[in-house]
């Protein structure tokens, strides 16, 4: 205890000496760190400072970007507008410039054309040819037109030779109505002009004649004309047409056909004389043998049936044959029988309703037949030449005609007589039950009479 003591006042005494130079120590070093601190704290404001500038700074550079980028945008937007318009408006010149060459060759094309047709007209126009400018051309070409025009449409008179109706040449007055149409004067007496090729005429055999005087004095006349375009292609003069010619345009189809037709027609004729026989004797037949049974002579009308021709008095004669057996099989016997007339009364009806659907049938195959014959000869002659193609053409239109011509009456009256048939059938069977009616009634009535 006496050394705890002891080293606690050696503690005492130490420590104050030691502590000293410590203290003294740490006050310099809390003078030196507050005075750093502050040189710190001088910075930081100052650097605060600094940051708030560069932060304006940035900010105010920013919206200056953001401005002239947004400036930037707007011309980028109107600089493609403009682009796009110039883009647009390239294309139309372009266009245009399309349009116009493509004018400028159709005005060439027309000019050309012009020239070929005043050549054709035998009008003198190398002077537009000789223009320095295609205005000039289309110019004197509209000026040269209506010169053209105005002579052409006007009547004019000139010597000149023409042929006559008959062949043979003759000189004379040939008075000109514009460029479209022409006549003779000749010994005073007028004529129809018509083109004969290689530009002469020819007088009409079907033009009227008219004297001078008749013409030139005012009288109310008519004068036949006939209207060309050229004088180059010759006029043909055709008479109207038989009906030998139609059919022979078409061909051998279109005779056979005819004759069809002609067979149609006669079958027809015989199919309604033998049903107006069979039904004018219905009635006549009907009434002499009710009488007859009437009275009791069964034999008589029997005779009256034997005597008579016709499916009526057949199917009647059959009835009264077995007219005391039942009732039954007496209507089995006039169904048959009626059955067996059948066959006489549509006797050519079913030949009458071929040839009906035959006809047709047959003027395609001649339409068929006349086109192949036009297409031949379209692949070796081509179709400058009309004339070349008539005859196909003929053969086809021709028989198609004539078929529905014999085809159309043959279906009507194949189905009036068929018609017609079936209603003789009913009064042949409505004959024959009232003869049979008639029989039981009396024979009914008969032992009451007694």
């Amino acid at each position: 205890m006496t050394c705890k003591k002891y080293l606690s006042f050696l503690l005492l005494l130490v420590v104050p000496f030691v502590a000293q130079p410590v203290l003294a120590k740490e006050t310099e070093i809390q003078k030196a760190f507050l005075k750093e601190y502050a040189f710190l704290q001088t910075q930081k404001r100052e650097l605060l400072d600094q940051i708030s500038k560069f932060e304006k700074k940035s900010k105010y550079e920013k919206q200056q970007e953001e401005q002239q980028v947004t400036s930037l945008e707007k011309d980028l937007h109107y600089s493609e507008l403009e682009l796009e318009r110039l883009q647009d408006q390239s294309v139309l010149l372009a266009h245009q410039l399309e349009e116009t060459a493509g004018s400028k060759e159709l005005l060439e094309s027309t000019v050309e054309q012009a020239l070929a047709s005043f050549a054709d007209l035998k009008v003198n126009a190398d002077h537009i040819k000789a223009a320095d400018s295609l205005d000039q051309q289309i110019y004197m070409i509209y000026s040269l037109a209506d010169e053209v025009v105005n002579k052409r449409s006007s009547i004019s008179s000139q010597k000149g030779e023409f042929f006559s109706a008959a062949g043979k040449k003759v000189f004379g007055d040939v008075v000109n109505i514009g460029a479209v149409a022409s006549l003779a004067l000749v010994d005073g007496e007028t004529g129809m002009l018509v083109p004969a090729g290689a530009g002469k005429m020819k007088v009409s055999a079907e033009s009227e004649s008219l004297s001078f005087e008749q013409l030139a004095g005012g009288n109310e006349s008519s004068v036949k004309l006939f209207l060309y375009e050229n004088l180059n292609k010759s006029f043909e003069e055709t008479g109207d047409k038989t009906l030998l010619d139609v059919i022979n345009s078409g061909g051998l189809i279109g005779w056979v056909i005819v004759a069809l037709g002609f067979v149609a027609l006669l079958l027809i004729i015989m199919r309604v004389r033998f049903l107006r026989r069979s039904s004018d004797s219905i009635d006549v037949i009907q009434s002499q043998t009710v009488e007859c049974i009437v009275r009791g002579d069964v034999e008589a009308a029997k005779e009256i049936c034997d005597n008579s021709r016709g499916a009526t008095a057949r199917v009647v004669n059959a009835a009264l044959r077995n007219i005391d057996r039942d009732r039954e099989h007496l209507e089995d016997v006039v169904s048959e029988s009626i059955l067996h007339e059948s066959a006489y009364l549509n006797r050519f009806g079913s030949f009458i309703t071929v040839i009906a659907a035959v006809s047709p049938l047959l003027g395609l195959l001649g339409t068929v037949t006349g086109m192949i014959a036009t297409f031949d000869v379209i692949t070796e002659f081509g179709t400058g030449d009309p004339k070349l193609l008539s005859g196909g053409i003929s053969t086809a239109l021709v028989t198609t005609e004539l078929g529905l011509i014999v085809a159309i009456p043959a279906l009507i009256l194949g189905n009036l007589l068929s018609s017609w048939s079936n209603r003789i059938k009913d009064e042949v069977e409505r004959a024959a039950l009232r003869v049979i009616n008639t029989y039981n009634s009396v024979e009914v009535l008969r032992p009451k009479a007694a």
